[in-house]
């Protein structure tokens, strides 16, 4: 019958360009994160916008509704805190976590 699988390792590609803005704020308020660093959290992410240039003209902006600017020290921080509640949807399982990678096995 073979042996049953008790390990699955995941591997979030593109991770950090995937985190919703709003539900990432949302989550450092539920980790008691207020005030000034709250603040400047909210005014980093939530003031970025992108275009593109082609021929020397540059089209609209738009908004970035997601991910967590690169080259930041913080950014793996603000992507822990972003996954650190997925265990609650797993029952029964040992979640190691770091950073982009999980690892999930049978307790």
């Amino acid at each position: 019958m073979g042996n049953p699988v008790n390990v699955i390792y995941l591997h979030f590609q593109m991770a950090f360009n995937k985190v919703p803005h709003a539900t990432l704020i949302c989550k450092l308020k539920a980790h008691g994160i207020s005030g000034k660093i709250l603040t400047w959290t909210e005014n980093w992410l939530l003031s970025r916008k992108q275009g593109v240039v082609i021929n020397g003209k540059l089209s609209l902006l738009i908004d970035v509704l997601s991910a967590v600017p690169q080259g930041s020290i913080s950014r793996p921080l603000l992507f822990v805190i972003f996954t650190n509640d997925l265990h609650d949807e797993v029952i029964n399982k040992l979640l190691l976590k770091f950073v982009n990678d999980t690892k999930s096995s049978v307790n």
